[in-house]
């Protein structure tokens, strides 16, 4: 009798945790701290990485990030990394696939360096939008004819 009084007690703790585990959910304004969301294509394949030292959640919508860092892959079976970008603050928009920050932006990859202000990010459709202060820095010989310009 005292091994069945063991097992249901053992069987009543394994439930109510598992049902904790199952229905648990992360509470708005909650903090993340050092976390990485890889976002995936279509094809299964890593697009992005998006990393920062702290998240907020903002509701079921967007996370505030602080030292946020996007790595952008190939987004094929190589998952080869092509740029990265960092910003020291921005906000994922989980519902529009965006991100946006209001202060500095820096994207580096094998090609180019860019910095500027007040940008946005559109993850679903590969398009940037950078407002404010921008300077590129190419890392190679650009070959065009000006045709008269200068």
């Amino acid at each position: 009798m005292k091994l069945d009084s063991l097992r249901l007690i053992l069987v009543a703790t394994i439930v109510v945790g598992f049902s904790l585990i199952v229905f648990a959910q992360i509470a708005p304004y909650s903090k993340l701290r050092n976390f990485k969301l890889p976002l995936f294509n279509e094809e299964g394949y890593r697009a992005y990485i998006l990393s920062g030292m702290e998240g907020i959640l903002q509701g079921e919508e967007a996370i505030e990030v602080t030292d946020i860092t996007v790595d952008v892959f190939s987004g094929d079976e190589q998952q080869t990394l092509t740029s990265r970008m960092t910003s020291n603050q921005a906000f994922y928009d989980i519902q529009t696939n965006t991100i946006s920050g209001p202060g500095t932006i820096e994207i580096e990859d094998d090609n180019f360096q860019l910095e500027g202000n007040d940008w946005e990010l559109d993850l679903e459709n590969k398009n940037m939008v950078i407002n404010e202060s921008v300077r590129i820095q190419f890392y190679q010989k650009l070959d065009f004819q000006l045709n008269g310009v200068l």
